[in-house]
């Protein structure tokens, strides 16, 4: 499974700073691509498992998910 995030929407670190170093979280077991993706530093994997609650977004500068 994949989730879809609007290219519209330019997400914000709570920390401050903006869609620079922010990229996607992606739940569900991950393909080939989206592994490649994830090396490349542009998704970021969030495990198998999505919930109601679960993070969208994760900032490469503080390590954090939101």
């Amino acid at each position: 499974m994949t989730t879809k995030y609007s290219k519209k929407k330019k997400p914000e670190c709570p920390i401050g700073h903006h869609q620079d170093n922010i990229i996607p979280i992606i739940y569900g077991e991950p393909t080939g691509q989206t592994m490649d993706k994830a090396q490349a530093g542009l998704v970021h994997l969030g495990g198998c498992v999505f919930t109601v609650i679960a993070p969208k977004y994760f900032c490469k500068i503080h390590k954090k998910e939101f």
